[in-house]
């Protein structure tokens, strides 16, 4: 009996320390076609929507494959609106570009650097698996009035497990990463002055190689401060996305 404690002890060592393939940005084709579900629950209620993505167009720059996604996101519910965005990423499938627009033809446009720290190529669970720091610049047009700004972000991912997650695809084999996300911009008006933007985010998504996002639950708690106006108000909400259905050549 005496040695089976010292055979567990071996057998959680080994299973703490099992590396895992890396996780990885799928490899889409033109015409590939996403579809998730959006909850959005806050202190002014809770919203719904269906956000459809499809590629557009695929192009290497400088030895860089630049993908061009069209973003359709329908809110449902409380009251019905549409949001389109064109959206460049890059190889990780993070933004270079975006143009979006609504249907009351207000929008703006974004353009996002980012900067990739090291991460392990076999991860074991407790790992850092995506580290990278982001500068956003931007111009908005709201309700008739001009912002342009900038601003950065800071998003941390470490391995929690790798599990098998239900959806309406079926079971899907996944990476289950907790995040933590830190923003702070600033955007500027001839009329309201200076509005300054915090917000800390924490969440799980979880990743397929194959799909890429197939649900993410994230809660933000954001500050706006308008210091000209001494306009200052925080919001805290928690969204879920979770991917519905896939139409993928990989």
């Amino acid at each position: 009996m005496k040695f089976i404690p010292v055979y567990f002890f071996i057998l959680f060592i080994n299973f703490g320390w099992a590396a895992y393939e890396a996780r990885k940005y799928p490899s889409y084709s033109i015409g590939d076609i996403l579809t998730y579900s959006k909850s959005v629950s806050g202190s002014e209620g809770i919203t719904e929507a269906t956000i459809t993505e499809k590629l557009l167009d695929l192009e290497i720059k400088s030895g860089v494959a630049v993908e061009k996604w069209e973003i359709i996101e329908t809110q449902t519910s409380p009251t019905v609106s549409v949001e389109r965005t064109w959206e460049w990423r890059d190889n990780r499938g993070n933004e270079i570009l975006a143009d979006m627009l609504d249907d009351e033809s207000e929008g703006g446009t974004s353009v996002t650097n980012t900067v990739y720290g090291t991460t392990s190529s076999n991860p074991i669970i407790g790992s850092t698996i995506f580290n990278h720091s982001q500068v956003h610049s931007a111009t908005i047009n709201s309700n008739g009035y001009i912002f342009g700004g900038f601003g950065g972000t800071k998003k941390t991912g470490t391995l929690s497990k790798v599990t098998t997650v239900t959806s309406a695809l079926g079971g899907i084999s996944c990476f289950e990463i907790n995040f933590q996300e830190e923003k702070k911009g600033n955007m500027y008006n001839s009329t309201y002055g200076i509005l300054t933007i915090e917000m800390s985010s924490n969440g799980t998504n979880w990743h397929s190689n194959k799909y890429g996002l197939v649900k993410k639950v994230i809660t933000d708690s954001t500050t706006y401060n308008f210091t000209s106006l001494g306009n200052k108000r925080t919001t805290l909400e928690t969204t879920t996305t979770s991917l519905i259905s896939a139409q993928v050549s990989n």
